[in-house]
């Protein structure tokens, strides 16, 4: 049986008057994942809800913010990006390596640009 922490994102009802939850999960092992993208397939799932022990704060996108850092964030924002937007075209983990190493030769860029006019001075 897996057991996770799992943070509720948003609830909302469908026009056959059923819920969808949407929960966001901590960094996962890969067996982990791997169990659950099989519960997915298998389109089974069983979900105890315990009450929050402390209030969060939530931003724009409905992703809880407290005790996050801030690449698990970052992660669970571009999660969301990309399973409103990408989700059946490319998987997570290349969606994901992609768009951070576009960060990170963003950033390299900033460098070399500060690099460069360090040396003009």
């Amino acid at each position: 049986m897996l057991r996770i922490n799992l943070e509720i994102g948003s609830v909302s009802t469908l026009q056959d008057k059923s819920c969808k939850v949407v929960c966001y999960t901590p960094e996962l092992p890969p067996e982990a994942m791997t169990e659950l993208f099989t519960l997915q397939k298998e389109g089974l799932c069983a979900a105890v809800f315990q009450g929050a022990k402390n209030e969060k704060t939530v931003d724009a996108l409905g992703i809880p913010s407290e005790g996050k850092t801030p690449s698990q964030r970052l992660r669970a924002v571009l999660y969301v990006w990309w399973e409103q937007k990408y989700q059946g075209t490319i998987t997570f983990d290349d969606f994901y390596k992609k768009h951070i190493e576009k960060i990170i030769e963003g950033v390299k860029i900033k460098l070399e640009e500060n690099k460069q006019s360090n040396s003009i001075i």
